[in-house]
Parts: structure tokens; sequence; C-alpha cells
């Protein structure tokens, strides 16, 4: 996003005659276009306003606390809102707390789940009966089979 009104060098609360004049003095057509697209539209203008607002203020709290991480702020589009103000009072190891809470990597917030009790205990049990049953079945079926088990039927 770009501030508009820096790049013009016209007050936010100029009208617009004002912008429209301060507009047709911009070589750049596509930035004149863009510039026109969203100053000039009353509804456009007032979001394009409230989120001027916000960028800038946090513009100003970041040249407050010292925060000129050029690399992660001003190289993007958000450069019309950084501000080289030095703030009033720096402390080198605050600045280094910060920055260490800034870019060290995140902890995880996995959830432990907790276990809960069994809402139907009559279908677990049945399901494990019903495994065993059906393992004891395939455990004769092999035994039957290998004649693993040889009956010998004594005579007397």
């Amino acid at each position: 996003m770009r501030d508009f009104y820096r790049q013009l060098e016209v007050e936010p609360t100029a009208s617009r005659k004002e912008l429209r004049a301060a507009l047709m003095g911009v070589k750049d057509v596509s930035f004149r276009n863009r510039g026109a697209s969203i100053l000039l539209d009353e509804r456009r203008r007032a979001v394009y306003d409230r989120d001027r607002q916000v960028l800038t203020t946090i513009g100003r709290m970041r040249s407050n606390l010292g925060l000129y991480l050029a690399p992660f702020w001003a190289r993007s589009d958000m450069a019309d809102f950084t501000y080289h103000e030095t703030p009033a009072a720096t402390s080198p190891r605050f600045d280094d707390i910060i920055v260490k809470q800034a870019f060290a990597p995140a902890k995880s917030r996995r959830r432990r789940h907790r276990h809960r009790p069994s809402r139907n205990p009559e279908i677990k049990a049945a399901i494990i009966g019903g495994l065993i049953a059906l393992a004891l079945i395939v455990a004769l079926v092999y035994i039957t089979a290998h004649n693993l088990l040889p009956l010998q039927v004594q005579q007397q």
C-alpha cells in the first residue's frame, strides 16, 4: 500500500479539487490511475484513510521502539509508512529483547488431549469380544489346516 498523500504532498483533509490537481501533476500514469480510483471515490477513500491510519500508527510505534529492521518493512510496499524518528529513551538490552521475541522460533502450541471415558462401554466390550472370538477362530483354522495338533484316538 502506498501513502498517496505523502507521494502527492497533500494533506489527508485535501478537497477533491486539490487531489485532482495533484494527481494531474504526476508523470507515472499507473500511479495516477490508482490514486484517482482510490482518492476520488468517497467510499474507497474512507477505507483507504482507515487503513492508512493503522499503518501510520504501526510505523510510528516501530520508530518509537527503535525497530529499524529495514529488510522486514521498508523494502516492501509499506516503505511510505517508515519513520526515522529517534526514540526518546533506547536501551540496547530492550532492543535485543524485542528482536529476539519477534524473530524467535514459534513455540509448539499443540494441545494435549485428555483421555475421555468411553461414551458407550457396552459397544466397546462387544467389539473387543468379537475380535477375540475372530482371533480364536483363525487360530483353530490354522491349527487344523496344518495338522499341528494330531488327534489320536486310543482304543482299548
